[in-house]
């Protein structure tokens, strides 16, 4: 077992049983990679195929001796005529592996924020209409005086001139507190 899923699953320390399809497994010791493997479990391929009920592989997983025995692994599997391989690096394979996930999950991704921006902008628009509509509590006084107060035509200006730190704002002699 993988460090990294001993951290994500309960009851995987060493000793432990793991639930599988034919039954429980014990763990019986856990690896460090350094990398994307010790998220896995691993277990001998004979048993596994029998867990799972399968004769055929999806993907093998090779550790070369270096770096460097790549490229004579690749030719020496690729121009075997009884094999239909394809030889990947471990990065890449996951790469392939992960892409389509990864362009669904993005479109997810910017479908809700499309829904949430014309949200806010709605919101914000409702806002804004609701704010003009009516006059603040404080400013009935001045429904005489000229200022379109029960209108959305003059709330954006009000507001962007009001000044000091009680934002309001004196037009005729009169007090006209912004919220």
């Amino acid at each position: 077992m993988g460090r990294r899923a001993q951290g994500q699953f309960a009851d995987t320390a060493i000793g432990d049983k793991v639930i599988m399809p034919d039954g429980q497994w014990p763990v019986v010791g856990v690896f460090t990679t350094g990398d994307i493997i010790e998220s896995t479990f691993f277990a001998d391929r004979d048993t596994v195929m029998t867990a799972n009920r399968k004769n055929t592989y999806n993907s093998v997983l090779v550790r070369l001796t270096s770096p460097a025995a790549y490229e004579t692994f690749r030719r020496a599997v690729t121009t075997n005529p009884a094999l239909s391989v394809s030889v990947d690096r471990h990065s890449t394979w996951y790469e392939r592996l992960t892409a389509q996930q990864s362009a669904f999950f993005t479109a997810v991704a910017y479908a809700v924020g499309i829904v949430m921006a014309i949200g806010a902008m709605f919101g914000a628009l409702n806002t804004m209409y609701a704010a003009g509509r009516r006059p603040h509590p404080r400013n009935r006084h001045l429904a005489g005086s000229g200022l379109r107060l029960d209108r959305r035509g003059n709330i954006g200006n009000l507001r962007g001139v009001a000044s000091g730190p009680d934002r309001s704002l004196d037009w005729r002699g009169h007090r006209l507190d912004l919220f």
